[in-house]
């Protein structure tokens, strides 16, 4: 997985995060014994597949830049769909920030 990291304040984050883990816990089994890390997906490498080469470089260097800051105005739910090609995924519901 390709991520980058959330900084600063992230403990609305965290409350955020056990509020949906216990919602959802009411209706469909959750793996427990994660912990939360706050960070944005930006993409998946195939297991078994090398990401192309002048990722790791690229990476770095944004990885010395100041942090980003910015501000969501709502959340989705996607679910994650196994399949031969890979994984597809399925909007399920968003909700704006109000």
């Amino acid at each position: 997985m390709i991520w980058y990291r959330v900084g600063g304040s992230t403990a609305p984050l965290a409350r955020l995060a056990y509020a949906v883990r216990a919602s959802l816990s009411e209706i469909t089994p959750i793996a427990d014994g994660s912990s939360f890390r706050p960070h944005v997906t930006l993409g998946r490498v195939r297991s078994g597949k090398r990401p192309v080469p002048w990722l790791p470089e690229a990476l770095q260097e944004y990885d010395n830049r100041a942090p980003a800051s910015w501000t969501p105005d709502g959340i989705e739910l996607w679910r994650s769909v196994m399949g031969v090609g890979g994984s597809r995924y399925e909007p399920l519901a968003r909700v704006a920030f109000q």
